[in-house]
């Protein structure tokens, strides 16, 4: 993805209302959206390399180029940034399985499971970084990543998706066990 498709992936991923269950604070919301990109890679960098129990906040605001005291205007603290960088990627995933999720009811189960797994495949392999990071975060000591995702902290990715029970009811239905 080109600098210019990441910083329209901000704006569109910022653009209230926020349906997440995490929003970074205003001042942040009201930066001009070149800067809120310049501090989410740095971010994003930093849980990649070093995931969620080493990342430093210091790292971020260095590679970022913002004052420490901006740092906590923007964000409460590390896991504030943390969820709103995981709520990005989770906008970015989505970006891959809403087509999928679209055509659904044209798909046959099996297709939709096929696309479905194309699309998450597709993502992994075009977001690397986000794998790392979700790896690690998973391996953390000091945050459950499935915490975060089963509770609204990571709300926007959910509800996105579509109900599995409705999948499986369509393919009883279409004769499939």
């Amino acid at each position: 993805m080109t600098q210019l498709s990441h910083v329209m992936a901000v704006t569109s991923f910022f653009r209230p209302p926020f349906i997440g269950g995490h929003m970074p604070k205003k001042t942040f919301m009201n930066l001009p959206e070149e800067k809120k990109m310049k501090i989410l890679l740095a971010a994003e960098n930093e849980f990649a390399d070093k995931g969620y129990d080493l990342a430093s906040i210091q790292n971020v605001i260095r590679e970022s180029g913002i004052p420490r005291g901006s740092f906590y205007q923007y964000f409460e603290n590390k896991k504030d940034i943390f969820l709103t960088i995981f709520n990005y990627l989770g906008e970015q995933k989505l970006e891959y399985i809403a087509p999928v999720i679209d055509n659904m009811n044209t798909l046959g189960f099996f297709d939709f499971i096929k696309e479905l797994i194309h699309a998450g495949f597709e993502y992994t392999k075009n977001h690397p970084k986000a794998v790392s990071i979700i790896e690690k975060a998973s391996q953390s000591t000091t945050i459950d990543i499935n915490e975060i995702i089963n509770t609204n902290q990571y709300t926007n990715y959910n509800a996105s998706l579509p109900d599995t029970t409705e999948i499986f009811e369509k393919a009883v239905i279409s004769g499939i066990t």
